[in-house]
């Protein structure tokens, strides 16, 4: 391959998305393994001059793909949509390296009819996310399709509170965080999960896997849609001929407790790190629930693994000594990395990290709870 430079337009407000940093990061390392150097030029800065090379464009927001993706066309510009899904109307006009939502939407529908779930909705939806409107369309019952205009967490509860009414016995939540707020407000309505009530994700996250009752979701692989991406790129500025291409990288659906007894076949259970899509104009993930699930996630994806299994044990209420028994270490070694997750959080003991880790998960504990059960401060 010859050394290329690759442009990248990022929707702006995305930039910090755990999505996005899984796919930056992943064509970062990838162009410079090919000798390929990589900038970020504004829209305008590509509108205003053109390119004779693709333009990578990242980014969930439907308005905001729309618009730049046909500013590149009309400065004849091809664009390479770079995104969970495809953007509507654009597959013969420009390139694109997405997943292959449709049929995981169509799989996780499958999996619910094995374990007798038979009445699906489609929860939280997204307005502003392009791969929220493939899920609705995939999903194929618009009647069953709920929309989340507020926070995530009030949709989720006030389909709880009505539930009896609705006459649904399972939930195809649109990412892992709806999952899991619908979870936590099942459980305190006294629902059982899934003998009720079966619940799935999207997006396979950290938390969703290491909830006491872990969450049935589906795992995309992001850097590995990064690297895709740069290799369709080599692909097109190579080719003679002025072609469109469409690659969808498969996902794997990960069954889990959420949803009761899995089919025969089995499944490896790995987690590859993945949150929702951030969106702007939107109050999807500015309430509090939300943004703790947000927050913890981006912890547990950047951390080290011996530091995700000690936010793993104080969720479950552990005490230092415990953990250090578990991991090998000394109870002084686990304090100490106690002590710099908790700063991480912006949190300043291990009651208040331990509480923060348990609301994240939707789990009743507090710092009153643990001294009376005699856990250990820092």
């Amino acid at each position: 391959m010859n050394r290329q430079t690759l442009q990248l337009l990022v929707q702006p407000q995305a930039h910090n998305s755990f999505w996005i940093s899984n796919i930056l990061t992943s064509i970062g390392a990838f162009a410079a393994k090919l000798g390929d150097a990589v900038s970020f030029p504004s829209p305008e800065q590509l509108e205003a001059n053109g390119s004779a090379t693709p333009v990578l464009v990242i980014g969930n927001n439907l308005d905001w793909l729309e618009l730049n993706v046909e500013r590149l066309l009309n400065r004849g510009v091809h664009p390479i949509v770079v995104n969970a899904c495809s953007l509507p109307g654009y597959q013969n006009r420009c390139s694109s390296v997405v997943f292959a939502v449709e049929d995981a939407v169509l799989e996780l529908r499958q999996h619910l009819r094995s374990v007798g779930k038979t009445r699906p909705v489609l929860l939280g939806v997204n307005r502003l996310s392009a791969a929220d409107r493939i899920k609705c369309e995939a999903f194929a019952s618009p009647d069953n399709v709920i929309c989340a205009d507020g926070p995530i967490e009030d949709c989720t509860r006030e389909f709880a509170e009505h539930l009896d009414t609705l006459g649904y016995d399972c939930a195809l939540c649109v990412n892992d965080t709806a999952a899991i707020c619908l979870c936590r407000a099942l459980t305190e309505r006294g629902y059982s999960i899934p003998r009720d009530f079966a619940v799935t994700g999207m997006g396979n996250s950290y938390l969703g896997a290491a909830l006491p009752l872990p969450l049935t979701s589906v795992d995309f692989d992001y850097p590995q849609l990064g690297r895709q991406a740069v290799r369709l790129f080599h692909s097109i500025i190579s080719n003679p001929e002025p072609c469109h291409e469409n690659r969808a990288l498969p996902c794997r659906l990960i069954i889990r407790a959420s949803t009761g007894s899995p089919p025969t076949v089995s499944r490896r259970n790995a987690v590859v790190p993945l949150t929702p899509d951030s969106t702007e104009g939107t109050l999807y993930f500015t309430g509090t629930e939300g943004q703790h699930i947000i927050s913890l996630e981006a912890v547990l994806q950047t951390c080290r693994s011996t530091d995700r299994e000690i936010l793993f044990a104080l969720m479950r209420g552990e005490s230092c000594e415990q953990i250090a028994q578990e991991l090998f270490f000394t109870p002084r070694a686990v304090r100490y990395r106690i002590s710099k997750l908790s700063a991480r959080f912006g949190l300043s003991s291990r009651a208040e990290l331990s509480d923060f880790l348990r609301r994240a998960a939707g789990l009743e504990h507090t710092s009153a709870d643990c001294n009376e059960k005699g856990c250990d401060p820092l």
